[in-house]
C-alpha cells in the first residue's frame, strides 16, 4: 500500500533517473509580425538604446508555471503622460542564440505600464523592446539579455519536443480564460506506453472548503492550479486507451464531463460559491458521499482503470459518516489524489540569517502542512496515492510518478 511517504521517495528516484535528459527539440525558427514593417524598428536596434522620453522595460524572472511550461515576460512602464494620452504602441523582439526571430506588438492603452508574458524553452535570448509615440514620432529603445535556465531536474524529458522556443500569450487575459489558456493550442509531448488498454478520468474538485472565509477567492486560487494542471493530463498521449476529463461540483451533485473548452467554460459559469440554492443545503452533508461515490464508479469496472483526482484543500462541515473506500485489489486499478495549493516561491525561500556568518534558516515547506482534509481522509486506509502538491516543480515530479505507474499497467 502507498502511502505519502512512499510517493515521494518514488517521485524523487524518477526525478534523478531523468536529470541527465537532452533538452526539448526545436520547432520552429520564429515568427515575424507584420506590424514591424510599419516602423523603422530594424533601424532602431542598429542605433542602439534610445530614450527621447522617461521610461523603462524590465523582465520577469522565468519560472515553471502551472501548465508544465516556463513562463518569462516583460513589463514595460511609463512616466510621461503623453505616452498614456496617444497610446503609445510598444514592440517586443526575442531572438535566440541561433537567430530565431519572434515578435509581437501592442499599446499602452491609456494606461502607464503594460505587460506581456511568454512561454519559452530554456536558451539565452536577446529581448528589444521599442516604444513609439504616433503623435510626436518619437521612438525609444531598449536591448536585454535574457537566460531561461534549464530545470534543475527534469522528471518529463521530452515534454517540451515540439513545442515553440517562444510563444506569446494573449494579452489582459482574465478568468476563466487565464486558468485554461484555450487560445494556446501546443500540447505537451507525454507519450505513455501499456499492455493493456487504459481509460484515464481526470475529475476536478470545483468546490472549495466550507471553512474558507473567502469561499469565491478560494474557488479562484483553487482552480488557478488545477485547471492548468487538468490541461496537461489532458494532453497524455496514451497508445492504448483514453483521457476523460471531468469537473465536479460537489455542493450541488454535478458531475459533468467537458471534452472542450466551450463545456467547461459553461459549467464554470454556472458554479458560484457564494450562491446555494435551498435544494442544495439539504445535501450539503453528503458532499463527501457523493464524490466518493463519482470516484468508485470511475475506478470499477474489468478494464485497467485509472482515477486521478485534483482538488483543492476539501474541509467540509457537517458529514455524513461514510465507509472506508475501497480501490479493487488488483494491478488494473490505480486511484490517486493530488491536493493542490500555491504557495509564492519568495515564502518557501530560505529565510536570511538572523546574524552576520550564521547558516540561512531552511525553507518554510513544514509551516505549509496541512492535515488530511474530508475527502483525502476516506482514501487513506486504501490502496490510493495521495500527494499534496504546492510548487509547479512538485506537481511535475508528481505527474512523472503518476505517468509512471500508468506506464506499467
Amino acid at each position: 500500500m502507498a502511502k505519502p511517504r512512499q510517493a515521494r521517495w518514488t517521485i524523487f528516484a524518477i526525478a534523478l533517473i531523468a536529470a541527465s535528459a537532452t533538452s526539448a527539440a526545436r520547432a520552429e525558427t520564429g515568427v515575424r509580425d507584420a506590424m514591424f514593417s510599419r516602423v523603422s524598428f530594424d533601424q532602431w536596434r542598429a542605433e542602439g538604446k534610445s530614450s527621447p522620453f522617461h521610461w523603462s522595460v524590465d523582465l520577469v524572472e522565468p519560472q515553471l508555471s502551472s501548465f508544465q511550461r516556463i513562463v518569462a515576460g516583460i513589463h514595460v512602464a511609463v512616466d510621461g503622460p503623453e505616452l498614456v494620452h496617444h497610446h503609445a504602441q510598444i514592440f517586443i523582439q526575442f531572438e535566440d542564440s541561433e537567430g530565431g526571430v519572434w515578435q509581437t506588438h501592442g499599446a499602452l492603452g491609456g494606461q502607464p505600464d503594460y505587460t506581456r508574458y511568454v512561454f519559452i524553452l530554456p536558451g539565452e535570448y536577446s529581448v528589444s523592446v521599442a516604444m513609439f509615440d504616433p503623435a510626436t514620432l518619437k521612438h525609444g529603445f531598449i536591448q536585454k539579455k535574457l537566460h531561461v535556465a534549464p530545470l534543475k531536474f527534469e522528471p518529463l524529458p521530452g515534454a517540451w519536443d515540439g513545442l515553440p522556443r517562444v510563444k506569446f500569450l494573449a494579452e489582459n487575459v482574465e478568468a476563466p480564460e487565464s486558468w485554461y489558456l484555450p487560445s494556446v493550442v501546443g500540447r505537451l509531448h507525454i507519450p505513455i506506453t501499456t499492455q493493456r488498454r487504459v481509460c484515464v478520468d481526470v475529475l476536478v474538485n470545483t468546490t472549495p472548503s466550507d471553512k474558507a472565509a473567502d469561499s469565491g477567492g478560494e474557488l479562484r486560487r483553487n482552480l488557478n492550479i488545477l485547471l492548468p494542471t487538468a490541461k496537461v493530463l489532458s494532453q497524455l498521449e496514451l497508445t492504448n486507451g483514453t483521457v476523460n476529463l471531468a469537473l465536479l461540483d460537489l455542493a450541488h451533485h454535478r458531475d459533468v464531463p467537458v471534452s472542450s473548452w466551450s463545456g467547461m467554460r459553461a459549467f464554470l459559469s454556472r458554479t458560484n460559491p457564494d450562491v446555494i440554492d435551498i435544494h442544495a443545503l439539504d445535501d450539503r452533508s453528503k458532499m463527501r458521499s457523493f464524490f466518493l461515490d463519482r470516484v468508485t464508479q470511475r475506478a470499477a469496472g474489468e478494464a485497467a482503470r485509472v482515477v486521478i483526482v485534483l482538488s483543492g484543500p476539501a474541509f467540509l462541515r457537517d458529514q455524513e459518516p461514510v465507509a472506508d473506500f475501497k480501490v479493487p485489489a488488483d494491478a488494473e486499478h490505480r486511484v490517486f489524489y493530488i491536493r493542490c495549493r500555491l504557495i509564492p516561491r519568495s515564502l518557501l525561500m530560505p529565510r536570511p540569517s538572523p546574524r552576520p556568518g550564521a547558516r540561512p534558516q531552511p525553507p518554510r515547506f513544514r509551516f505549509y502542512q496541512l492535515p488530511l482534509d474530508d475527502l483525502q481522509r476516506p482514501l487513506d486506509n486504501s490502496e490510493a496515492m495521495l500527494f499534496d502538491v504546492i510548487t509547479p516543480e512538485q506537481m511535475r515530479r508528481v505527474l512523472a510518478s503518476v505517468i509512471g505507474q500508468i506506464s506499467r499497467l
